[in-house]
């Protein structure tokens, strides 16, 4: 199927359930929000609470951590969600309540986290060389001549884009480990993630240029398009081409 068609497939698994599936984004943002603003401001909510810094530090990660443990579930519900919608069936709006229950919300946290950990690494790997090319360059500018000066700043940034494209395309072979520990709830987090690497190996330029499709949509969310739509159409149907991966690797 081309981009097209799953798009097309994507909005029909969408008809009467847009606001449903925006809501679980809704929480999860709300949540990202709230405890960063109740860790980062503790001081200021509460006149006299104690300004010793590792009682400080302490609160502030105990609530960090139980915000990445609720986003965890959250995002994990939310991965079930789309992907039972994109077999045709109708998911529950609450799905991630499933994913709460202990152990499984302490697993699906350690899921979420170990895949932002890997993403984050390996993006800071591919876009060190052309950082370090800008950064070179903007020390000391009155050494270097103007020619030197302009191609240290656009070799730096054909760099940067570069590396960010990469790091972009590579990190889509994580793509399928939710949908793995959503199928199998039993599943290690370190199998989950195994399997999608294995499975994810030819096709995951074929998920990032189904992504990348969208860069016009999220453009117009700035005046014209509702991004309530967008973000959902945008999630259904990358589970829709994460669902045909996983078939025809599985089959």
């Amino acid at each position: 199927m081309s981009v097209k068609d799953y798009k097309k497939e994507a909005r029909e698994r969408l008809k009467n359930r847009t606001l449903r599936a925006f809501r679980i984004s809704i929480i999860r943002g709300s949540i990202t929000v709230l405890f960063a603003l109740i860790a980062f401001t503790l001081q200021q909510f509460i006149p006299d609470f104690p300004t010793k810094d590792l009682t400080l530090c302490a609160i502030q990660a105990a609530l960090l951590l139980v915000s990445v443990s609720l986003l965890g579930s959250i995002r994990q519900g939310e991965t079930a969600w789309f992907l039972c919608a994109s077999y045709g069936k109708d998911p529950s709006a609450l799905q991630f309540r499933y994913w709460l229950r202990r152990g499984r919300g302490f697993r699906a946290a350690c899921l979420h986290t170990n895949i932002l950990a890997r993403k984050g690494l390996r993006i800071a790997a591919m876009c060190a060389p052309g950082a370090t090319i800008l950064v070179c360059g903007a020390l000391h500018p009155e050494w270097q001549t103007k020619s030197i000066l302009y191609a240290s700043r656009i070799g730096g940034t054909l760099c940067l884009m570069i590396g960010i494209l990469f790091a972009g395309l590579i990190n889509q072979k994580y793509a399928l480990a939710q949908i793995l520990f959503a199928r199998s709830p039993k599943k290690s987090v370190r199998s989950a993630i195994r399997g999608s690497c294995s499975l994810m190996e030819d096709s995951c330029m074929r998920l990032l240029h189904a992504k990348l499709s969208f860069i016009p949509w999220f453009a117009a969310c700035i005046g014209i398009l509702p991004i309530v739509f967008v973000v959902a159409y945008y999630q259904q149907t990358t589970a829709c081409v994460l669902r045909d991966i996983l078939r025809a690797k599985t089959i």
